[in-house]
């Protein structure tokens, strides 16, 4: 039997047309304090609540109950799919309705936005002019923005993504426990994710505060192809490699297994990101999973809130954490020197190029 609003009203000891009002997110609701209202919508999760979205749209002509969620750009591709779909999830589960725009003409998408009287919008853009007009666009018709990007840019909206400067130091912090001293970075060009700007710079500052010296032959920041991969192995001799996407990764498997590299013995490979790529490989990949599964919780936090005119006090960064793999162990000198023979013994490499 599906529980009713005055099931979750008992259980929560008030009236049936007060939890009305707060599963609603009637602007009434604000008589309530925050506490009572978090506390209705925990009860009405616990209980298993479900809330009536078409009904609820079909008395009022419109749903002041539904989140936008836009994307655009790079951000329209994987890895961020799995991502907007624990999200949309995740607001549906909490009784918000979603409705996904894609596409490139944000002006047009934020129109009809207003123009349905929708008043909440998780954006998904990588220029900073795309997110500087919504900014502007949603403070002056008083709808309530967040922001996926990790740079806090407009005080009055909030920021959630996952943390890609401390995530890179959590990658060099597991390596160098292992007892790395030697860690090369494969980013690639920085012109397709906004992300990669953030890492490569992470990378860096994580290097540093360990006592390494960076040095600009520790990072190759160009497209993939066994060439530039055989030119950063030579400048650089390290013990381990990290790649900035796991499709990247994948592919430097490849190109070790064909030079007869041994991993991890020979050098350790590890990958930022944490998906099908991961397990599939052989060995299977260590890697960092950067998932954000705790945004969820901060976002709806940051739309149930009464008053949010400081939208910054409502920003989050999540952490990710490092899932082990095969790919990685503990360095060896014997390793390093096989390693450096074998990358003597490979002859000229090819022009075999190709985007992530």
């Amino acid at each position: 039997m599906a529980v009713r609003q005055q099931d979750v009203a008992e259980a929560a000891g008030i009236d049936r047309s007060s939890v009305s009002r707060i599963l609603n997110d009637d602007p009434r609701a604000l008589a309530f304090s925050e506490e009572t209202r978090e506390r209705v919508h925990r009860i009405a999760a616990e209980m298993g609540y479900l809330r009536n979205l078409p009904a609820a749209t079909v008395r009022r002509g419109f749903d002041n109950a539904t989140v936008a969620i836009i994307t655009l750009g790079t951000f329209g591709n994987a890895p961020y799919h799995s991502q907007e779909i624990r999200v949309i999830r995740d607001l549906n589960g909490a009784g918000f309705g979603t409705k996904l725009y894609t596409g490139t003409d944000l002006r047009s998408i934020l129109r009809e936005v207003e123009g349905s009287r929708i008043r909440y919008v998780y954006l998904f853009a990588s220029e900073y002019a795309d997110r500087e007009y919504a900014a502007e666009f949603c403070s002056r018709h008083s709808i309530r923005l967040a922001l996926r990007v990790s740079v806090q840019e407009f005080p009055g909206f909030p920021v959630f993504d996952n943390d890609n400067w401390r995530n890179m130091d959590t990658i060099v912090d597991f390596l160098w426990k292992l007892g790395h001293r030697s860690i090369a970075l494969y980013c690639g060009p920085h012109c397709y994710f906004v992300q990669t700007n953030q890492r490569h710079q992470g990378f860096l500052d994580s290097l540093r505060s360990h006592g390494a010296k960076p040095g600009k032959g520790r990072v190759m920041c160009e497209e993939f192809s066994e060439k530039a991969l055989l030119e950063l192995l030579r400048r650089a001799l390290p013990t381990a490699l990290c790649c900035i996407y796991p499709s990247l990764t994948v592919r430097v498997l490849f190109a070790l297994t064909r030079w007869n590299i041994c991993v991890p013995e020979e050098i350790s490979v590890l990958s930022y990101g944490y998906y099908s790529e991961n397990r599939a490989a052989i060995p299977t990949l260590t890697g960092l999973n950067d998932d954000g599964m705790d945004i969820s919780g901060h976002l709806l936090r940051y739309f149930r809130a009464g008053n949010a005119k400081n939208g910054k006090a409502f920003s989050f960064l999540s952490r990710g954490f490092i899932i082990p793999g095969d790919s990685t162990a503990a360095p060896s000198a014997s390793g390093r020197l096989s390693l450096r023979k074998k990358l003597a013994g490979i002859g000229i490499v090819p022009e075999l190029s190709g985007k992530k």
